[in-house]
């Protein structure tokens, strides 16, 4: 499920917000999931940029993704 998802006139940013701190072994699987929400909202939003953010909250670092 999608934690957050913002909709503006030129591009639609999803968010997902992780806690913890095993990044190197989790972060290809958030990458993979953010990714898969990122097609779907391509597929709504087709003239729109989008835009993942991965953000971990225990670490305040964010990943960036984009299609």
């Amino acid at each position: 499920r999608m934690d957050r998802v913002v909709i503006d006139e030129e591009r639609v940013t999803v968010m997902d917000f992780k806690t913890g701190r095993d990044t190197a072994t989790e972060g290809d699987k958030y990458k993979r999931q953010i990714s898969r929400y990122m097609e779907l909202l391509k597929e709504i939003y087709t003239h729109r940029d989008i835009e993942g953010i991965v953000a971990y909250i225990d670490l305040k670092k964010t990943e960036r993704y984009s299609l």
